[in-house]
C-alpha cells in the first residue's frame, strides 16, 4: 500500500506524520494555488489539513440524507418549485 494511502486511512494525520514520508525538497503543485508549495514542513502541514478536511466532509455527507426534508415541509411533500429553491417553502 502506498505510504500516503496508509497515512490517510489511519485517521487524521499530524504534520509530523506527513513529514516523515516526504522528501526534504518536496514541491507540491495544486490546481487551486498559483504558486507551488515548497519544502517538507509546508507540504506536510498542507497535506495534514487537507486530509483532515476531507475526513470531516466525508463524515458530514454520510450523515446527511439525500431525502432530508426542510423543517417547514416536514410531513408533507414539497412541490417541484419548492424543492428547487433550497428550502424556501
Amino acid at each position: 500500500m502506498h505510504p500516503l494511502r496508509k497515512l490517510r486511512e489511519a485517521g487524521p494525520p499530524t504534520p509530523e506524520q506527513a513529514a516523515a514520508i516526504l522528501a526534504e525538497n518536496v514541491v507540491m503543485h495544486s490546481p487551486v494555488l498559483i504558486k507551488p508549495i515548497i519544502g517538507r514542513e509546508l507540504v506536510a502541514i498542507t497535506l495534514s489539513n487537507s486530509f483532515t478536511a476531507g475526513m470531516i466532509r466525508e463524515n458530514m455527507s454520510s450523515r446527511a440524507s439525500s431525502t432530508r426534508e426542510p423543517p417547514c415541509c416536514a410531513g408533507k411533500a414539497p412541490s417541484r418549485a419548492t424543492r428547487s429553491k433550497a428550502w424556501n417553502c
